[in-house]
């Protein structure tokens, strides 16, 4: 299954000048995380050259490329947006998720990435009776979500990543990377894992209860109507309870609920295509 990313480069941020080194990357997602773990690509819909956008705030005294995050509000939104304007003004009509890559963050700590979560209206914390939310829709099987409710959610898929590279002791940028675009599959932070067995197993129907959107709780006041998923957890290893989508570790797995939820969204994601996808290795020459 093959999805359609939008690349793009804040001026001033090294990707600007070495567009290569980014479509590389992008190889690198695929070949070690997302193609071998859920037989899914990303895929940019050029193989050379990305679209260079302006910096969002070039007055505010920072260096050029670098973003003040506000949440998802603020300096990324604005450059996800000028990066969909650029690509629809060189690529009319092309479909696929923004990725802007800037110089760094700044005002934020160590953020390395940021993505729209899933809609609330379609996040199982919604599904109350009476509510008119959807809930299960997203965190069922089988999933029930449609293309236009992806494409005209309020906070559409998008994600602004960093240059690792300005970031001391960072880890490692393709799973940075990967982890966003896990973001706008609709995976929530989390181990993966449905640690509080509420839910059904991969393949039968029913809820699909893991990480903060399908069974929430992660990073949430402990008086939250649900109890974590992942809070009192304690780390093992990857393979064993960790995941892509768990912050606290540097995993490049995903776990069978992770997959099988991913699929699903994929399957409606803008200009997404079934089947094998066509990719080019970062290991050949462009």
């Amino acid at each position: 299954m093959q999805i359609p990313v939008r690349l793009c480069a804040i001026e001033g941020s090294p990707a600007a000048t070495a567009p290569s080194t980014l479509l590389k990357l992008l190889d690198q997602v695929n070949d070690t995380i997302w193609y071998p773990g859920a037989q899914i690509a990303f895929s940019s819909a050029i193989e050379t050259g990305i679209p260079v956008i302006p910096d969002p705030s070039p007055n505010d005294g920072s260096a050029k490329g670098d973003l003040t995050v506000a949440f998802l509000s603020g300096e990324p939104a604005a450059a996800a947006s000028a990066c969909e304007a650029a690509w629809a003004s060189k690529f009319p009509g092309q479909p696929g998720i923004a990725v802007v890559v800037a110089r760094k963050f700044i005002n934020s700590g160590l953020t390395l990435g940021v993505t729209p979560g899933s809609d609330t209206g379609l996040m199982v914390a919604s599904a109350k009776a009476g509510s008119g939310k959807r809930g299960d829709d997203l965190c069922g099987f089988p999933l029930h979500v449609r293309a236009d409710e992806v494409v005209n959610m309020n906070r559409r898929p998008f994600s602004v990543v960093v240059d690792a590279s300005f970031i001391p002791g960072s880890s490692d940028p393709a799973r940075n990377l990967a982890h966003e675009l896990g973001h706008n599959l609709f995976l929530g932070h989390g181990n993966g894992l449905d640690d509080n067995h509420d839910g059904k197993p991969t393949g039968t129907r029913g809820p699909l209860r893991c990480g903060e959107y399908c069974d929430p709780g992660w990073m949430l006041p402990p008086n939250f109507e649900e109890l974590a998923e992942d809070k009192n957890t304690v780390f093992v290893s990857c393979t064993q309870n960790g995941s892509l989508m768990f912050p606290s570790a540097s995993c490049p797995n995903l776990q069978p609920l992770q997959v099988e939820t991913a699929r699903g969204m994929a399957l409606v994601m803008p200009g997404a295509k079934d089947g094998t996808p066509q990719r080019v290795s970062s290991q050949q020459e462009r």
